[in-house]
């Protein structure tokens, strides 16, 4: 599998005017609803981070994480005094184990082949507290007018087109990478602010040590 360049294609995609307005919906209220407001929060693949500026204005502390500097940058300047850093989610995470309470990763875990994804799991495991909790949105396997199915099929959900990666998954899949996790809500749903209806899978799942 030829290695693609992620940081320069999201680097690319964060310097397009059409990536500035502001996005997102309520979907991370559902899940957080448990901790106190000083709660501290990672987020990977923030983005603009418009989820991060939600919850540091509700008093959450927060780490907002993306590989693309032009995102990093754009969000830096919204948001005054955010905690701010560039993360490779292939890479291990710079922070010590225990360190969060909460990891938010909003259609950012879905790029990756099997290994790395059990890897990326692992180090959202290790630095989240006893009873942190993760709550994520990923592509699911009916995903198609988002690329389900199309191209060339390099393991079973995980899809290469025009040399882009992309997972969808199943609920199996969803029990698989997830296995170490106790499940607080799984679901499948629908997003409609990309223009065209996009399925889901939304989750949240607790460490249990």
């Amino acid at each position: 599998m030829a290695p693609e360049n992620r940081e320069l294609y999201w680097n690319g995609i964060y310097r397009s005017a059409n990536r500035l307005a502001p996005g997102g919906d309520d979907w991370i209220d559902r899940h957080l609803s448990q901790f106190s407001p000083c709660s501290s929060v990672i987020e990977l693949g923030c983005g603009l981070g418009f989820v991060s500026e939600k919850l540091k204005a509700r008093g959450f502390v927060v780490t907002a994480t993306d590989i693309a500097q032009p995102a990093l940058e754009a969000l830096a300047a919204r948001v005054p005094g955010l905690d701010v850093r560039q993360l490779d989610l292939e890479e291990p995470f710079p922070f010590a184990e225990s360190f969060f309470d909460v990891a938010v990763a909003d259609l950012c875990l879905h790029y990756f082949d099997s290994r790395t994804t059990r890897r990326i799991v692992s180090e959202i495991d290790r630095v989240l507290r006893s009873g942190g909790r993760l709550c994520a949105r990923v592509n699911a396997a009916t995903d198609v007018n988002y690329g389900a199915g199309a191209g060339r099929e390099i393991e079973r959900g995980f899809y290469e087109q025009d040399g882009h990666y992309k997972r969808f998954f199943d609920r199996q899949m969803i029990d698989e990478f997830f296995s170490e996790w106790k499940p607080i809500h799984v679901k499948e749903c629908e997003l409609s602010r990309f223009g065209k209806p996009k399925q889901v899978f939304e989750l949240a799942v607790e460490k249990r040590k």
